[in-house]
């Protein structure tokens, strides 16, 4: 259960990561 969990949070995390990562390039 607890590597589900961590999975994913690490999921989230990386998608906020990437959205991060996409709008540091617009700006």
């Amino acid at each position: 259960d607890g590597v589900l969990i961590n999975r994913s949070y690490l999921k989230k995390f990386g998608i906020t990561v990437g959205e991060l990562t996409l709008f540091m390039q617009k700006q």
